[in-house]
């Protein structure tokens, strides 16, 4: 059997791979018996936080997860324990790949993990996180790997961001925007307060193995937003208007970089600019020079840089 191993790199996800979970994702549960869990103290604040990650990231990895633990002072060895509870009272599922579709055996020790939100999650942060809304559904999980991919890599910026010393203040999966007859989902929008001023961090996944046109249609897209002023409607809190928007786009390699930028070079125009980052370049740490290439393009080329507003 082929399988995803946990020495494997989290942000590369082979698609000729399957999903497979560890957990039925159909299941579902009683609300009072979720909710005894908090009466009885099988489950507190902290792990309500844990809940709140894993939802906000809609999927991670446990390096991610043991990470988020390590910032809010939760060591490998607590997250571990607290992860085990809320995995087997169906608050959270767990998944990895195999080739084999609709796998139904037991899943090798060595696979790499994956964690998504379970129904009990739901409840849990539905009473007792103060969100209004929570939007899940359990379809939810059942995804592409190339979906996957693409979410653990926005999962990877967002554990960053929220890591930072800035406070990340908002965040908000898939934004819907409408420009005169033309509409669509944008990737992802995070906004930190620097200061007391919002900045904020546009953020969508480029891929070489997605097709040329919805690349060029995603670039179209948000040309029509970040080209003119019309961002300035979406994000109305922002007073200086030289404060704008971050946008950034994840791609899998330098060369695929290189591709993206010439595209755009050749087809569309970004006047206030734009940053690429990588799988790779984004393990690096967002406040480290060369975890983005920022288009130079008088001198058409890509130049290291960072997120230096964050150092």
């Amino acid at each position: 059997m082929e399988k995803y191993l946990k020495e494997s790199e989290s942000l590369n996800i082979p698609e000729t791979l399957e999903q497979t979970f560890f957990k039925d994702p159909m299941l579902t549960t009683d609300l009072t018996a979720t909710m005894m869990l908090k009466s009885k103290g099988m489950i507190d604040k902290t792990d309500i936080k844990i809940l709140k990650f894993i939802y906000s990231t809609k999927f991670s990895t446990q390096s991610q997860v043991e990470r988020f633990g390590q910032y809010i002072g939760v060591d490998e060895s607590e997250m571990n324990g607290r992860l085990s509870i809320l995995f087997n009272n169906t608050l959270i599922n767990k998944f990895g790949f195999v080739d084999e579709e609709n796998y139904r055996g037991v899943l090798p020790s060595d696979i790499k993990i994956f964690y998504c939100l379970h129904s009990g999650g739901k409840q849990i942060l539905d009473n007792l996180s103060g969100e209004e809304f929570i939007d899940w559904q359990a379809g939810f999980m059942l995804q592409h790997p190339k979906n996957i991919q693409k979410t653990v890599l926005s999962a990877e910026l967002y554990l960053q961001l929220y890591t930072s010393k800035a406070p990340l203040i908002y965040h908000e999966r898939r934004p819907y925007y409408t420009i005169k007859d033309r509409s669509f989902y944008a990737g992802e929008v995070f906004c930190m307060s620097l200061n007391g001023v919002s900045q904020y961090i546009v953020v969508d996944e480029l891929l070489m193995s997605d097709e040329l046109n919805m690349t060029k249609n995603k670039l179209r897209n948000y040309e029509s937003v970040f080209s003119t002023n019309i961002w300035k409607r979406y994000y109305k809190d922002i007073e200086n208007s030289d404060n704008i928007p971050v946008l950034i786009f994840i791609t899998d390699n330098d060369d695929s970089a290189k591709k993206i930028a010439g595209t755009i070079k050749d087809f569309f125009r970004f006047p206030n600019g734009f940053l690429i980052s990588t799988k790779e370049r984004l393990t690096r740490g967002i406040t480290s020079k060369g975890s983005f290439l920022r288009y130079d393009k008088d001198a058409d080329t890509l130049t290291a840089c960072c997120l230096d507003f964050l150092v």
